[in-house]
């Protein structure tokens, strides 16, 4: 296997670390500096609930984004995911929004679909790749695991491991820079109070 194959297998093993950090420099970037004027020029307060705000979203990106030795945590993640939106799309019609909060609310029930069937896509074909290249994908892996099952139940563990988290990255970090947008839309354009 030459260079940009074992790259490609580092990549895709460690997909999420990867992707995590590259978000949130890019997200921090476009928040505080794209516009730095009108940050300044907000008060201490909503400087400080948007520094606050950004922090605490970081830590809910980690917590999807962080790779765990647990399979069951990492299945957890995609399967918690998408009931928290199925929850969210049940019981939209009970719940009581303005109709700013409501069409906000379809914006981002519709967006959290579209990337996520892009990110399911990729991350089928990442599992398909790492599944026909198990060796290489692992001995790349940061996060090496210690289990007593036969490689064949290992191999398909694995894979759908990197299928969950590599949608799970996906989704979570798009829906993150989704998110700063819409913070910056309503705190420096002034379409409706935070």
């Amino acid at each position: 296997m030459g260079k940009n194959t074992t790259f490609r297998c580092w990549l895709i093993a460690n997909f999420e670390i990867v992707l995590f950090w590259f978000t949130v420099i890019i997200g921090s970037l476009l928040l505080f500096i794209t516009d730095r004027e009108k940050f300044l020029n907000l008060s201490d307060i909503r400087q400080n609930d948007l520094i606050s705000a950004h922090f605490v979203s970081i830590v809910i990106l980690a917590i999807f984004n962080v790779p765990t030795k647990r399979a069951a945590f990492q299945y957890g993640k995609f399967l918690v995911m998408i009931g928290v939106v199925v929850i969210i799309m049940l019981n939209m019609k009970q719940m009581d929004f303005s109709s700013y909060e409501s069409e906000l609310m379809n914006r981002l029930v519709a967006w959290f679909w579209i990337i996520f069937s892009i990110a399911s896509i990729i991350g089928g074909w990442l599992a398909y790749y790492t599944y026909n290249n198990m060796g290489e994908v692992l001995s790349r892996r940061m996060l090496y695991r210690n289990s007593n099952v036969s490689l064949f139940e290992f191999t398909w563990k694995y894979t759908l491991d990197r299928f969950c988290n590599i949608t799970v990255s996906i989704v979570t970090c798009i829906g993150w820079i989704l998110a700063i947008f819409l913070i910056y839309e309503e705190a420096f354009l002034n379409k409706s109070p935070i």
